[in-house]
Protein backbone atom coordinates (compact mmCIF):
# COMPACT_ATOMS: atom_id res chain seq x y z
CA UNK A 1 0.00 0.00 0.00
CA UNK A 2 2.73 2.58 0.90
CA UNK A 3 3.94 2.00 -2.73
CA UNK A 4 0.85 3.01 -4.01
CA UNK A 5 0.36 5.73 -2.18
CA UNK A 6 3.77 6.81 -3.13
CA UNK A 7 2.76 6.75 -7.10
CA UNK A 8 0.20 8.84 -6.34
CA UNK A 9 2.08 11.18 -4.88
CA UNK A 10 4.35 11.20 -7.92
CA UNK A 11 1.21 11.60 -10.37
CA UNK A 12 0.01 14.68 -8.65
CA UNK A 13 2.74 17.16 -9.71
CA UNK A 14 2.83 20.44 -11.69
CA UNK A 15 1.90 20.94 -14.91
CA UNK A 16 5.42 21.73 -15.45
CA UNK A 17 6.36 18.61 -13.92
CA UNK A 18 7.56 15.41 -15.78
CA UNK A 19 6.87 11.73 -15.41
CA UNK A 20 6.55 8.20 -16.07
CA UNK A 21 2.49 7.77 -15.47
CA UNK A 22 0.01 9.58 -17.43
CA UNK A 23 -2.80 10.64 -14.58
CA UNK A 24 -4.58 7.44 -13.54
CA UNK A 25 -8.02 6.51 -13.80
CA UNK A 26 -9.84 4.35 -11.85
CA UNK A 27 -9.06 1.60 -14.17
CA UNK A 28 -5.30 2.44 -14.57
CA UNK A 29 -5.41 2.35 -10.95
CA UNK A 30 -6.85 -0.78 -10.83
CA UNK A 31 -4.26 -2.34 -13.53
CA UNK A 32 -1.58 -0.71 -11.18
CA UNK A 33 -3.12 -2.58 -8.48
CA UNK A 34 -2.60 -5.76 -10.45
CA UNK A 35 0.95 -5.30 -11.78
CA UNK A 36 1.98 -4.61 -8.13
CA UNK A 37 0.82 -7.47 -6.65
CA UNK A 38 0.99 -9.93 -9.57
CA UNK A 39 3.53 -9.38 -11.93
CA UNK A 40 6.57 -7.91 -9.59
CA UNK A 41 6.98 -5.19 -12.13
CA UNK A 42 7.81 -2.41 -8.94
CA UNK A 43 10.34 -5.00 -7.76
CA UNK A 44 12.62 -1.65 -7.64
CA UNK A 45 10.94 0.34 -5.11
CA UNK A 46 12.67 1.81 -2.91
CA UNK A 47 11.73 3.47 0.79
CA UNK A 48 13.64 6.44 0.20
CA UNK A 49 12.35 9.94 0.65
CA UNK A 50 14.85 12.14 -0.30
CA UNK A 51 15.36 10.88 -3.78
CA UNK A 52 13.87 13.33 -6.95
CA UNK A 53 10.34 12.42 -7.81
CA UNK A 54 11.48 11.56 -11.60
CA UNK A 55 14.38 9.32 -10.45
CA UNK A 56 12.11 7.52 -7.57
CA UNK A 57 9.37 6.97 -10.88
CA UNK A 58 12.14 5.56 -12.79
CA UNK A 59 13.23 3.18 -9.69
CA UNK A 60 9.37 1.97 -9.68
CA UNK A 61 9.54 1.27 -13.63
CA UNK A 62 12.26 -1.11 -12.96
CA UNK A 63 14.46 2.10 -15.08
CA UNK A 64 17.36 3.46 -12.98
CA UNK A 65 18.88 5.99 -15.29
CA UNK A 66 22.79 6.18 -15.30
CA UNK A 67 25.82 7.77 -17.32
CA UNK A 68 25.64 6.50 -21.07
CA UNK A 69 28.11 7.32 -23.70
CA UNK A 70 24.93 7.90 -26.15
CA UNK A 71 21.49 8.91 -25.38
CA UNK A 72 18.53 8.13 -27.89
CA UNK A 73 15.91 10.74 -27.60
CA UNK A 74 13.29 9.10 -29.80
CA UNK A 75 10.08 11.97 -30.10
CA UNK A 76 7.09 9.16 -30.32
CA UNK A 77 3.49 9.24 -30.62
CA UNK A 78 0.97 7.63 -28.19
CA UNK A 79 -0.29 4.87 -30.77
CA UNK A 80 2.81 4.20 -32.45
CA UNK A 81 3.64 1.14 -30.86
CA UNK A 82 3.70 -1.19 -34.38
CA UNK A 83 6.85 1.33 -34.78
CA UNK A 84 8.82 1.46 -31.45
CA UNK A 85 8.49 -2.68 -31.49
CA UNK A 86 10.27 -2.65 -34.87
CA UNK A 87 12.76 -0.35 -33.53
CA UNK A 88 13.81 -2.81 -30.59
CA UNK A 89 13.83 -5.57 -32.70
CA UNK A 90 15.85 -4.30 -35.17
CA UNK A 91 18.37 -1.58 -35.19
CA UNK A 92 18.54 -0.74 -31.03
CA UNK A 93 20.18 -4.44 -31.83
CA UNK A 94 23.18 -3.11 -33.86
CA UNK A 95 24.97 -1.81 -30.83
CA UNK A 96 28.33 -3.28 -30.87
CA UNK A 97 29.99 -0.82 -28.50
CA UNK A 98 29.57 2.00 -26.25
CA UNK A 99 26.92 2.24 -23.53
CA UNK A 100 23.55 3.36 -25.29
CA UNK A 101 20.43 4.35 -23.29
CA UNK A 102 17.13 5.56 -25.07
CA UNK A 103 13.79 6.86 -24.42
CA UNK A 104 10.34 7.04 -26.24
CA UNK A 105 8.83 10.58 -25.39
CA UNK A 106 5.10 10.47 -25.20
CA UNK A 107 2.96 13.12 -24.15
CA UNK A 108 0.02 11.95 -21.93
CA UNK A 109 -2.60 14.75 -21.77
CA UNK A 110 -6.21 13.98 -22.60
CA UNK A 111 -5.17 10.02 -23.74
CA UNK A 112 -8.06 7.67 -23.45
CA UNK A 113 -8.24 5.36 -20.71
CA UNK A 114 -7.63 2.56 -23.68
CA UNK A 115 -4.16 4.22 -24.94
CA UNK A 116 -2.90 4.52 -21.36
CA UNK A 117 -3.55 0.91 -19.97
CA UNK A 118 -1.70 -0.26 -23.37
CA UNK A 119 1.09 2.55 -22.61
CA UNK A 120 1.48 1.04 -19.03
CA UNK A 121 1.31 -2.15 -20.25
CA UNK A 122 4.48 -1.05 -22.53
CA UNK A 123 6.02 0.48 -20.17
CA UNK A 124 6.21 -2.29 -17.36
CA UNK A 125 7.64 -4.67 -20.60
CA UNK A 126 10.22 -2.19 -21.93
CA UNK A 127 10.77 0.66 -19.11
CA UNK A 128 11.93 2.84 -21.88
CA UNK A 129 9.17 5.62 -22.64
CA UNK A 130 9.00 9.06 -21.30
CA UNK A 131 5.94 10.31 -20.58
CA UNK A 132 5.37 14.08 -20.77
CA UNK A 133 2.42 15.02 -18.20
CA UNK A 134 0.47 17.57 -18.92
CA UNK A 135 1.30 18.01 -22.48
CA UNK A 136 -1.27 17.42 -25.19
CA UNK A 137 0.53 15.16 -27.99
CA UNK A 138 0.46 16.71 -31.57
CA UNK A 139 2.46 17.57 -34.85
CA UNK A 140 1.54 20.94 -34.01
CA UNK A 141 3.44 21.06 -30.99
CA UNK A 142 6.48 19.12 -31.86
CA UNK A 143 9.09 22.08 -31.07
CA UNK A 144 7.41 22.60 -27.36
CA UNK A 145 7.97 18.78 -27.08
CA UNK A 146 11.25 18.67 -28.38
CA UNK A 147 12.21 21.54 -26.19
CA UNK A 148 10.90 19.77 -23.21
CA UNK A 149 12.59 16.55 -24.07
CA UNK A 150 16.04 18.27 -23.74
CA UNK A 151 15.14 19.78 -20.67
CA UNK A 152 14.40 16.80 -19.31
CA UNK A 153 17.42 15.07 -20.77
CA UNK A 154 19.66 18.09 -19.69
CA UNK A 155 18.13 17.27 -16.23
CA UNK A 156 18.12 13.35 -15.58
CA UNK A 157 20.74 11.89 -18.38
CA UNK A 158 24.34 11.99 -18.30
CA UNK A 159 25.49 11.65 -21.18
CA UNK A 160 28.41 12.55 -23.87
CA UNK A 161 26.28 12.75 -26.64
CA UNK A 162 22.34 12.96 -27.47
CA UNK A 163 20.86 11.68 -30.89
CA UNK A 164 16.91 12.79 -31.52
CA UNK A 165 15.44 10.63 -33.52
CA UNK A 166 11.82 9.98 -34.82
CA UNK A 167 10.23 7.07 -34.43
CA UNK A 168 10.29 6.13 -38.24
CA UNK A 169 13.74 6.24 -39.11
CA UNK A 170 16.28 3.08 -39.14
CA UNK A 171 19.88 3.57 -37.52
CA UNK A 172 22.90 1.91 -37.87
CA UNK A 173 23.88 2.14 -34.12
CA UNK A 174 26.98 0.51 -34.80
CA UNK A 175 28.45 2.78 -37.25
CA UNK A 176 27.52 6.25 -35.75
CA UNK A 177 29.22 4.25 -32.41
CA UNK A 178 32.31 3.92 -34.62
CA UNK A 179 31.97 7.43 -36.33
CA UNK A 180 31.31 9.45 -32.71
CA UNK A 181 34.73 7.91 -31.71
CA UNK A 182 36.47 10.26 -34.52
CA UNK A 183 34.06 12.83 -34.14
CA UNK A 184 34.16 13.08 -30.17
CA UNK A 185 37.19 15.18 -30.07
CA UNK A 186 35.83 17.92 -32.50
CA UNK A 187 33.72 19.57 -29.40
CA UNK A 188 30.86 20.95 -29.33
CA UNK A 189 29.00 18.84 -31.94
CA UNK A 190 25.99 19.29 -34.59
CA UNK A 191 25.92 16.50 -37.06
CA UNK A 192 22.67 15.71 -39.41
CA UNK A 193 21.81 16.35 -43.12
CA UNK A 194 21.69 20.33 -43.28
CA UNK A 195 19.97 23.15 -45.00
CA UNK A 196 20.38 26.80 -45.31
CA UNK A 197 18.18 27.09 -48.92
CA UNK A 198 14.24 26.72 -47.29
CA UNK A 199 12.36 29.63 -47.62
CA UNK A 200 10.38 30.51 -44.91
CA UNK A 201 6.93 29.34 -45.21
CA UNK A 202 4.20 32.65 -45.18
CA UNK A 203 0.89 30.87 -45.79
CA UNK A 204 -1.27 27.50 -44.99
CA UNK A 205 -1.19 26.00 -41.57
CA UNK A 206 2.79 26.35 -41.24
CA UNK A 207 3.27 29.57 -42.19
CA UNK A 208 5.69 30.99 -39.47
CA UNK A 209 3.79 34.63 -38.24
CA UNK A 210 6.78 34.85 -36.07
CA UNK A 211 9.70 34.70 -37.88
CA UNK A 212 11.48 37.72 -38.91
CA UNK A 213 14.91 37.15 -39.22
CA UNK A 214 16.13 36.62 -43.08
CA UNK A 215 14.24 35.46 -45.96
CA UNK A 216 14.87 31.93 -45.63
CA UNK A 217 14.98 29.55 -42.95
CA UNK A 218 18.75 29.26 -40.64
CA UNK A 219 20.66 26.44 -41.01
CA UNK A 220 19.13 23.55 -39.24
CA UNK A 221 19.68 19.99 -39.41
CA UNK A 222 16.83 17.71 -40.40
CA UNK A 223 14.89 15.86 -37.98
CA UNK A 224 14.89 12.71 -38.97
CA UNK A 225 18.12 12.09 -36.85
CA UNK A 226 20.76 14.61 -35.93
CA UNK A 227 23.73 13.90 -32.82
CA UNK A 228 24.29 16.85 -30.42
CA UNK A 229 27.15 16.88 -27.81
CA UNK A 230 26.29 17.28 -24.14
CA UNK A 231 27.54 20.63 -24.23
CA UNK A 232 24.97 21.92 -26.77
CA UNK A 233 22.08 20.13 -25.09
CA UNK A 234 22.94 21.75 -21.69
CA UNK A 235 23.32 25.35 -23.66
CA UNK A 236 19.55 25.10 -24.84
CA UNK A 237 18.10 23.61 -21.79
CA UNK A 238 19.49 26.21 -19.74
CA UNK A 239 18.13 29.29 -21.76
CA UNK A 240 14.72 27.27 -22.54
CA UNK A 241 12.12 29.70 -20.86
CA UNK A 242 13.93 32.46 -23.54
CA UNK A 243 13.52 30.55 -26.87
CA UNK A 244 11.24 31.17 -29.47
CA UNK A 245 9.02 28.53 -30.92
CA UNK A 246 8.89 28.44 -34.57
CA UNK A 247 6.28 25.78 -36.40
CA UNK A 248 8.89 23.43 -37.27
CA UNK A 249 11.15 21.41 -34.68
CA UNK A 250 13.80 21.44 -36.94
CA UNK A 251 14.28 24.90 -37.35
CA UNK A 252 13.57 26.06 -34.06
CA UNK A 253 16.98 23.96 -33.51
CA UNK A 254 18.54 25.38 -35.91
CA UNK A 255 18.07 28.92 -34.51
CA UNK A 256 18.16 28.33 -31.22
CA UNK A 257 22.05 27.15 -31.75
CA UNK A 258 22.42 29.84 -34.49
CA UNK A 259 25.01 32.02 -32.35
CA UNK A 260 26.93 29.30 -30.43
CA UNK A 261 30.76 28.29 -31.64
CA UNK A 262 29.67 24.44 -32.53
CA UNK A 263 31.03 22.32 -35.33
CA UNK A 264 28.13 21.89 -38.18
CA UNK A 265 28.86 18.66 -39.89
CA UNK A 266 27.28 17.63 -42.74
CA UNK A 267 26.43 14.14 -43.81
CA UNK A 268 24.58 12.87 -46.76
CA UNK A 269 24.34 9.89 -45.30
CA UNK A 270 21.39 10.92 -43.38
CA UNK A 271 18.63 10.65 -45.29
CA UNK A 272 16.41 12.53 -42.71
CA UNK A 273 14.44 14.60 -45.42
CA UNK A 274 10.70 14.85 -45.24
CA UNK A 275 10.86 11.60 -47.83
CA UNK A 276 13.32 8.89 -48.30
CA UNK A 277 15.72 9.89 -51.18
CA UNK A 278 16.39 5.91 -51.62
CA UNK A 279 18.59 3.87 -50.40
CA UNK A 280 21.73 3.49 -50.25
CA UNK A 281 24.18 1.09 -48.64
CA UNK A 282 26.69 3.22 -46.60
CA UNK A 283 23.29 5.66 -45.12
CA UNK A 284 23.32 5.34 -41.19
CA UNK A 285 20.06 7.02 -40.75
CA UNK A 286 17.06 6.12 -43.51
CA UNK A 287 13.92 8.19 -42.24
CA UNK A 288 10.17 7.51 -43.23
CA UNK A 289 10.79 4.24 -42.47
CA UNK A 290 7.32 1.92 -42.07
CA UNK A 291 7.74 -1.25 -39.81
CA UNK A 292 7.95 -3.16 -42.33
CA UNK A 293 11.05 -1.60 -44.35
CA UNK A 294 12.77 -1.53 -40.66
CA UNK A 295 12.25 -5.45 -40.50
CA UNK A 296 13.41 -5.47 -44.32
CA UNK A 297 16.40 -3.61 -43.74
CA UNK A 298 17.54 -5.31 -40.34
CA UNK A 299 17.21 -8.92 -42.56
CA UNK A 300 19.68 -7.18 -44.84
CA UNK A 301 22.60 -6.12 -42.86
CA UNK A 302 22.04 -9.62 -40.41
CA UNK A 303 22.23 -12.09 -43.65
CA UNK A 304 23.71 -10.08 -46.02
CA UNK A 305 25.76 -7.55 -44.63
CA UNK A 306 24.09 -4.73 -46.18
CA UNK A 307 21.15 -2.23 -45.89
CA UNK A 308 19.54 -2.40 -49.25
CA UNK A 309 18.52 -5.28 -51.03
CA UNK A 310 18.99 -3.01 -53.92
CA UNK A 311 20.20 0.23 -53.96
CA UNK A 312 18.48 2.95 -55.83
CA UNK A 313 18.52 7.24 -55.49
CA UNK A 314 14.66 8.11 -56.09
CA UNK A 315 15.92 12.04 -55.13
CA UNK A 316 19.15 13.79 -55.33
CA UNK A 317 21.21 14.91 -52.18
CA UNK A 318 23.98 17.28 -51.65
CA UNK A 319 27.14 18.38 -49.86
CA UNK A 320 26.44 21.13 -48.15
CA UNK A 321 28.90 24.48 -49.04
CA UNK A 322 29.55 26.49 -45.86
CA UNK A 323 31.46 28.90 -47.81
CA UNK A 324 28.76 30.24 -50.07
CA UNK A 325 25.24 32.30 -48.69
CA UNK A 326 23.21 29.68 -47.40
CA UNK A 327 20.66 30.73 -50.03
CA UNK A 328 23.36 28.78 -52.37
CA UNK A 329 24.24 26.48 -50.20
CA UNK A 330 22.66 23.33 -51.54
CA UNK A 331 22.51 22.36 -54.94
CA UNK A 332 21.63 18.55 -55.45
CA UNK A 333 23.70 15.96 -57.77
CA UNK A 334 23.85 12.48 -58.06
CA UNK A 335 25.59 10.83 -55.34
CA UNK A 336 28.04 9.23 -57.50
CA UNK A 337 28.95 13.04 -58.66
CA UNK A 338 29.76 14.06 -54.98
Amino acid sequence: MKTLVRILRLVLVNKYSYVIYPTLTATSLLFLFYCIYSSGCLKNATDTENTRSIRDVNKLSGTELSECYLFLLIISSPKAITQRKAIRDTWLKLKTSGHVNRKFFIGTKGLSQATQIELAKEQIEHSDLLFLNDFVDSYESLTEKLLRSIVWVSRYINAKFVMKLDDDSFVRLDTILSDLQLKQYLGRLYWGFFRGNSIVKRIGKWAENSWYLSDHYLPYALGGGYILSSELIEYVARNHDMLQFYKSEDVSLGVWLAPVKLNRIHDIRFDTEFKSRGCNNTDVVSHKQKPEDMYAKYDQLVHNNRLCKVEKETSFTFDYNWGVPPSQCCKRVKRSSL
